[in-house]
Protein backbone atom coordinates (compact mmCIF):
# COMPACT_ATOMS: atom_id res chain seq x y z
CA UNK A 1 0.00 0.00 0.00
CA UNK A 2 1.35 3.38 -0.52
CA UNK A 3 3.70 5.33 1.71
CA UNK A 4 2.52 8.77 3.09
CA UNK A 5 5.05 10.21 1.25
CA UNK A 6 3.99 8.02 -2.10
CA UNK A 7 0.57 9.17 -1.91
CA UNK A 8 1.31 13.11 -1.04
CA UNK A 9 3.79 12.90 -4.30
CA UNK A 10 0.95 11.09 -6.28
CA UNK A 11 -1.29 14.07 -4.66
CA UNK A 12 1.29 16.74 -6.36
CA UNK A 13 1.48 15.17 -9.71
CA UNK A 14 -2.46 15.81 -9.44
CA UNK A 15 -2.46 19.04 -8.51
CA UNK A 16 -0.12 19.80 -12.06
CA UNK A 17 -2.97 18.48 -13.66
CA UNK A 18 -6.12 20.08 -12.00
CA UNK A 19 -4.94 23.08 -14.52
CA UNK A 20 -5.56 21.26 -17.96
CA UNK A 21 -9.40 20.27 -16.65
CA UNK A 22 -10.38 21.00 -20.10
CA UNK A 23 -7.88 18.42 -21.56
CA UNK A 24 -10.04 15.72 -19.35
CA UNK A 25 -13.27 16.88 -20.54
CA UNK A 26 -11.84 16.25 -24.60
CA UNK A 27 -10.84 12.06 -22.78
CA UNK A 28 -7.28 12.57 -21.76
CA UNK A 29 -6.40 10.40 -18.81
CA UNK A 30 -5.10 11.92 -15.35
CA UNK A 31 -2.02 11.00 -13.40
CA UNK A 32 -2.91 7.89 -11.64
CA UNK A 33 -1.64 6.85 -7.90
CA UNK A 34 0.70 4.42 -7.39
CA UNK A 35 -0.41 1.18 -7.64
CA UNK A 36 0.89 -1.09 -5.29
CA UNK A 37 0.62 0.98 -1.90
CA UNK A 38 2.71 0.08 1.25
CA UNK A 39 0.39 -0.29 4.34
CA UNK A 40 1.70 2.34 6.57
CA UNK A 41 1.98 1.72 10.37
CA UNK A 42 1.07 5.60 11.20
CA UNK A 43 -0.99 8.58 9.62
CA UNK A 44 1.00 11.45 9.05
CA UNK A 45 -1.58 13.97 8.46
CA UNK A 46 -4.72 13.41 7.05
CA UNK A 47 -13.88 11.93 2.36
CA UNK A 48 -17.27 10.94 2.85
CA UNK A 49 -16.57 7.88 0.18
CA UNK A 50 -17.38 8.91 -3.69
CA UNK A 51 -20.69 8.40 -4.97
CA UNK A 52 -20.65 4.90 -7.13
CA UNK A 53 -23.53 3.11 -9.48
CA UNK A 54 -22.78 0.40 -6.80
CA UNK A 55 -24.99 0.32 -3.62
CA UNK A 56 -22.72 1.51 -0.71
CA UNK A 57 -23.01 -0.82 1.79
CA UNK A 58 -25.46 -0.35 4.87
CA UNK A 59 -24.08 0.94 8.30
CA UNK A 60 -24.86 -2.53 9.72
CA UNK A 61 -22.36 -4.08 7.08
CA UNK A 62 -20.03 -1.08 7.32
CA UNK A 63 -19.95 -0.17 11.14
CA UNK A 64 -19.04 -2.31 14.01
CA UNK A 65 -21.57 -2.67 17.02
CA UNK A 66 -20.05 -0.70 20.51
CA UNK A 67 -20.57 -2.63 23.71
CA UNK A 68 -21.68 0.73 25.26
CA UNK A 69 -24.75 2.30 23.45
CA UNK A 70 -25.06 5.93 23.94
CA UNK A 71 -28.18 6.36 26.89
CA UNK A 72 -31.22 7.77 25.65
CA UNK A 73 -32.28 10.90 26.69
CA UNK A 74 -29.98 14.08 26.73
CA UNK A 75 -28.67 16.07 29.65
CA UNK A 76 -30.37 19.62 30.57
CA UNK A 77 -29.26 22.25 27.55
CA UNK A 78 -27.06 24.47 30.29
CA UNK A 79 -25.95 21.09 31.55
CA UNK A 80 -24.92 19.69 28.15
CA UNK A 81 -22.93 23.29 27.30
CA UNK A 82 -21.07 23.29 30.74
CA UNK A 83 -19.91 19.78 29.84
CA UNK A 84 -18.83 20.45 26.62
CA UNK A 85 -17.19 23.29 27.32
CA UNK A 86 -15.07 21.16 29.89
CA UNK A 87 -14.88 18.94 27.01
CA UNK A 88 -13.37 21.31 24.80
CA UNK A 89 -11.05 22.70 27.32
CA UNK A 90 -9.71 19.13 27.99
CA UNK A 91 -9.14 18.79 24.10
CA UNK A 92 -7.33 21.99 23.66
CA UNK A 93 -4.72 21.02 26.44
CA UNK A 94 -3.75 18.01 24.85
CA UNK A 95 -6.64 15.22 26.19
CA UNK A 96 -6.80 12.86 22.87
CA UNK A 97 -10.21 11.20 24.36
CA UNK A 98 -11.51 14.73 24.83
CA UNK A 99 -10.25 15.61 21.32
CA UNK A 100 -12.21 12.92 20.05
CA UNK A 101 -15.50 13.11 21.69
CA UNK A 102 -15.62 16.85 20.87
CA UNK A 103 -14.24 16.46 17.14
CA UNK A 104 -17.22 13.88 16.83
CA UNK A 105 -19.96 15.58 18.16
CA UNK A 106 -19.34 18.29 16.22
CA UNK A 107 -19.16 16.16 12.94
CA UNK A 108 -22.43 14.23 13.79
CA UNK A 109 -24.19 17.75 14.53
CA UNK A 110 -22.44 18.93 11.09
CA UNK A 111 -24.41 16.28 9.62
CA UNK A 112 -27.61 17.61 9.75
CA UNK A 113 -28.99 15.88 13.26
CA UNK A 114 -30.88 18.09 15.96
CA UNK A 115 -29.21 15.97 18.43
CA UNK A 116 -25.83 13.74 18.77
CA UNK A 117 -28.47 10.83 19.82
CA UNK A 118 -30.56 10.84 16.39
CA UNK A 119 -27.25 10.70 14.79
CA UNK A 120 -26.10 7.56 16.36
CA UNK A 121 -29.88 6.09 15.75
CA UNK A 122 -29.66 6.94 12.29
CA UNK A 123 -26.81 4.91 12.14
CA UNK A 124 -24.35 7.74 10.79
CA UNK A 125 -21.78 6.40 13.88
CA UNK A 126 -22.10 4.31 16.56
CA UNK A 127 -18.73 6.11 18.86
CA UNK A 128 -17.44 4.15 21.98
CA UNK A 129 -17.92 7.23 24.07
CA UNK A 130 -21.16 8.54 25.33
CA UNK A 131 -22.29 11.78 23.23
CA UNK A 132 -25.99 11.25 23.93
CA UNK A 133 -26.04 14.61 26.68
CA UNK A 134 -24.76 16.72 24.20
CA UNK A 135 -27.24 18.58 22.06
CA UNK A 136 -26.32 20.08 18.66
CA UNK A 137 -28.69 23.56 19.28
CA UNK A 138 -26.83 23.96 22.52
CA UNK A 139 -23.09 24.04 21.29
CA UNK A 140 -20.56 25.47 19.33
CA UNK A 141 -20.60 23.47 15.98
CA UNK A 142 -17.49 24.70 13.95
CA UNK A 143 -16.31 22.71 11.15
CA UNK A 144 -12.25 24.04 11.10
CA UNK A 145 -12.36 22.99 15.07
CA UNK A 146 -13.72 19.78 14.17
CA UNK A 147 -11.22 18.76 11.53
CA UNK A 148 -8.81 19.77 13.84
CA UNK A 149 -9.46 18.32 16.85
CA UNK A 150 -9.84 14.64 14.86
CA UNK A 151 -6.65 15.26 13.55
CA UNK A 152 -5.09 15.66 16.59
CA UNK A 153 -6.72 12.82 17.76
CA UNK A 154 -6.15 10.63 15.32
CA UNK A 155 -2.15 12.22 14.64
CA UNK A 156 -1.47 11.22 18.24
CA UNK A 157 -2.50 7.46 16.93
CA UNK A 158 -6.32 7.30 18.19
CA UNK A 159 -7.79 4.80 16.13
CA UNK A 160 -11.50 5.58 15.87
CA UNK A 161 -10.61 9.19 15.45
CA UNK A 162 -8.43 8.18 12.07
CA UNK A 163 -11.72 6.46 10.70
CA UNK A 164 -13.97 8.58 11.35
CA UNK A 165 -11.59 11.86 10.44
CA UNK A 166 -11.00 9.98 7.01
CA UNK A 167 -14.82 8.87 6.25
CA UNK A 168 -15.86 12.38 6.57
CA UNK A 169 -12.31 14.18 5.09
CA UNK A 170 -14.34 15.66 2.02
CA UNK A 171 -16.78 17.33 4.47
CA UNK A 172 -14.54 19.06 6.53
CA UNK A 173 -12.49 20.46 3.62
CA UNK A 174 -12.87 23.99 2.86
CA UNK A 175 -13.97 25.02 -0.81
CA UNK A 176 -13.58 27.93 -2.76
CA UNK A 177 -16.75 27.56 -4.86
CA UNK A 178 -20.00 28.37 -3.09
CA UNK A 179 -21.63 25.29 -4.97
CA UNK A 180 -19.39 22.94 -3.25
CA UNK A 181 -18.50 19.76 -4.99
CA UNK A 182 -21.03 20.18 -6.88
CA UNK A 183 -19.02 22.60 -9.18
CA UNK A 184 -15.01 22.87 -7.92
CA UNK A 185 -12.86 25.42 -8.61
CA UNK A 186 -9.29 24.32 -9.96
CA UNK A 187 -7.59 25.01 -6.63
CA UNK A 188 -10.65 23.56 -4.84
CA UNK A 189 -9.61 20.22 -7.16
CA UNK A 190 -5.54 20.52 -5.77
CA UNK A 191 -7.36 20.82 -2.26
CA UNK A 192 -9.80 17.78 -2.67
CA UNK A 193 -6.74 15.56 -4.27
CA UNK A 194 -4.40 16.49 -1.37
CA UNK A 195 -7.09 15.52 1.03
CA UNK A 196 -8.47 12.18 0.05
CA UNK A 197 -4.49 10.78 -0.39
CA UNK A 198 -4.54 12.01 3.13
CA UNK A 199 -7.71 10.57 4.51
CA UNK A 200 -6.41 6.95 2.79
CA UNK A 201 -3.65 7.18 5.02
CA UNK A 202 -5.74 7.73 7.84
CA UNK A 203 -7.94 4.77 6.76
CA UNK A 204 -4.92 2.65 6.09
CA UNK A 205 -3.57 3.37 9.48
CA UNK A 206 -6.97 2.50 11.60
CA UNK A 207 -7.48 -0.81 9.69
CA UNK A 208 -3.44 -1.93 10.32
CA UNK A 209 -4.54 -1.44 13.72
CA UNK A 210 -7.28 -3.99 13.81
CA UNK A 211 -10.22 -1.44 12.96
CA UNK A 212 -12.89 -3.84 10.69
CA UNK A 213 -14.98 -0.69 9.74
CA UNK A 214 -11.85 1.23 8.31
CA UNK A 215 -10.58 -1.60 6.28
CA UNK A 216 -14.26 -2.10 4.80
CA UNK A 217 -13.79 1.32 4.00
CA UNK A 218 -10.67 1.40 2.72
CA UNK A 219 -11.25 -1.27 0.45
CA UNK A 220 -14.34 0.38 -1.03
CA UNK A 221 -11.89 3.55 -1.61
CA UNK A 222 -9.19 1.40 -3.27
CA UNK A 223 -11.61 0.25 -5.51
CA UNK A 224 -13.99 3.46 -6.53
CA UNK A 225 -10.91 5.50 -6.55
CA UNK A 226 -12.38 9.51 -6.30
CA UNK A 227 -13.64 11.51 -8.92
CA UNK A 228 -15.54 14.89 -8.78
CA UNK A 229 -17.92 16.71 -11.28
CA UNK A 230 -16.36 19.21 -13.04
CA UNK A 231 -17.68 22.59 -15.57
CA UNK A 232 -20.92 21.98 -13.66
CA UNK A 233 -22.54 19.51 -16.02
CA UNK A 234 -22.00 15.16 -16.02
CA UNK A 235 -18.11 15.55 -17.04
CA UNK A 236 -15.67 14.57 -13.72
CA UNK A 237 -12.20 14.35 -13.47
CA UNK A 238 -10.51 11.54 -11.72
CA UNK A 239 -8.29 12.54 -8.95
CA UNK A 240 -7.41 9.41 -7.67
CA UNK A 241 -7.89 6.29 -9.79
CA UNK A 242 -8.77 3.31 -8.55
CA UNK A 243 -6.35 0.27 -7.24
CA UNK A 244 -7.95 -3.09 -7.87
CA UNK A 245 -4.84 -5.36 -6.64
CA UNK A 246 -4.70 -3.76 -3.44
CA UNK A 247 -8.86 -3.45 -3.46
CA UNK A 248 -9.12 -6.93 -3.55
CA UNK A 249 -6.44 -8.30 -1.32
CA UNK A 250 -8.36 -6.31 1.52
CA UNK A 251 -11.66 -7.36 0.27
CA UNK A 252 -10.04 -10.75 0.52
CA UNK A 253 -9.00 -10.49 4.11
CA UNK A 254 -12.14 -8.97 4.79
CA UNK A 255 -14.17 -12.11 4.21
CA UNK A 256 -12.26 -13.87 5.58
CA UNK A 257 -13.05 -11.94 8.61
CA UNK A 258 -17.00 -11.11 7.77
CA UNK A 259 -17.89 -13.12 5.19
CA UNK A 260 -20.71 -10.58 3.88
CA UNK A 261 -22.77 -10.73 0.40
CA UNK A 262 -21.48 -7.49 -0.54
CA UNK A 263 -18.13 -8.12 -0.39
CA UNK A 264 -18.82 -10.89 -2.56
CA UNK A 265 -19.90 -9.01 -4.93
CA UNK A 266 -17.00 -6.44 -5.18
CA UNK A 267 -14.63 -9.17 -5.00
CA UNK A 268 -15.85 -10.74 -8.31
CA UNK A 269 -15.75 -7.34 -9.99
CA UNK A 270 -12.23 -6.95 -9.04
CA UNK A 271 -11.08 -10.48 -10.18
CA UNK A 272 -12.87 -8.81 -13.90
CA UNK A 273 -10.10 -6.28 -14.16
CA UNK A 274 -6.93 -8.38 -13.06
CA UNK A 275 -5.12 -11.03 -14.36
CA UNK A 276 -4.82 -14.95 -12.81
CA UNK A 277 -0.88 -13.96 -11.75
CA UNK A 278 -2.42 -10.57 -9.71
CA UNK A 279 -5.28 -12.37 -8.64
CA UNK A 280 -2.92 -15.05 -6.87
CA UNK A 281 -0.88 -12.22 -5.67
CA UNK A 282 -3.42 -10.07 -4.17
CA UNK A 283 -5.40 -12.99 -2.57
CA UNK A 284 -2.13 -14.00 -0.82
CA UNK A 285 -1.79 -10.81 0.38
CA UNK A 286 -5.54 -10.16 1.71
CA UNK A 287 -4.57 -13.65 3.54
CA UNK A 288 -1.77 -11.85 5.07
CA UNK A 289 -3.67 -8.78 6.25
CA UNK A 290 -6.03 -10.88 7.82
CA UNK A 291 -3.63 -12.88 9.81
CA UNK A 292 -1.67 -9.62 10.66
CA UNK A 293 -4.21 -7.19 11.09
CA UNK A 294 -7.90 -8.74 10.96
CA UNK A 295 -7.79 -11.88 13.19
CA UNK A 296 -9.23 -11.69 16.71
CA UNK A 297 -7.59 -12.61 19.48
CA UNK A 298 -8.03 -16.28 20.67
Amino acid sequence: MASSGGRLAAAAVVSLAVAAVLWVLLGRTPPQAPSEPSVVSAPQAPAAAPSSSRPAPTPEQVRQPQPNAPATGSAPPQQAEANFDDRLAAAEAGDIEAAYEIGLTMLLCLQSASTVREATEDGLTLPAVDLSRYDCDDILVDTALADQLLRQAADEGHVEAAREYAIAAVSLTPLESTEGLRNPTQSDLVTLAASEYRSLDYLEFAATSGDLPAAKHLAQRLAQGFAVPIGGNEATMQLRAGEPAQALAWFYALRIADDDPWMQSWSQDLRGQLDPQEIMEAEAKGQEYYYSYLEEPR
